[in-house]
């Protein structure tokens, strides 16, 4: 056995590692959990099935649009993720959250 250096993405962690800097950063350049992507995983407007912001799984945004794509085998519209959305928000802060009172 052997030891070897490898790399992971900043933004996802994704379990299956690079052996070199050059295919890290590439990944790291269209992940869509890299918040300058611009991408649905980072969006503010991102809500889960349960109406929650699990990034992990589902495809619901909860602003005027819906991130649309088609299906590469049938041609037929679907839900996608997206990047460099022009209604990208932020996600807002914990810190930053108004808390309304009555």
């Amino acid at each position: 056995m052997r030891e070897i250096t490898a790399y992971v993405c900043e933004f996802c962690l994704r379990p299956k590692p690079y052996k070199s800097k050059t295919g890290a950063r590439g990944h790291e350049n269209r992940c869509y959990r890299n918040p300058e992507m611009k991408a649905c995983a980072t969006c503010g407007d991102w809500q889960d099935e349960f109406g929650g912001n699990d990034r992990s799984y589902s495809l619901e945004c909860a602003g005027d649009h819906q991130p649309m794509g088609r299906d590469r085998r049938t041609g037929e519209p679907k839900l996608m993720l997206r990047s460099e959305c022009p209604y990208w928000v932020p996600i807002p802060d914990e810190d930053d959250k108004l808390e309304v009172t009555a």
